[in-house]
């Protein structure tokens, strides 16, 4: 018998590539989704001070 949580793939994402945060933010501009597009802001400085904490 197979688990059902087999199917469910969790764990640790690919991080988005350059290109993907760009066309993100490209189209949260064009929506004029500026809350979103200040969260977006806001998750992405707070990834880069997390990973720049340990050098």
């Amino acid at each position: 018998m197979v688990s059902s949580n087999k199917k469910n793939h969790s764990g640790v994402k690919k991080p988005f590539r350059l290109e993907e945060i760009w066309r993100i933010r490209t189209r949260l501009e064009i929506e004029n989704s500026l809350m979103q597009l200040a969260l977006l802001n806001l998750a992405i400085d707070s990834k880069l001070r997390a990973s720049c904490a340990f050098i």
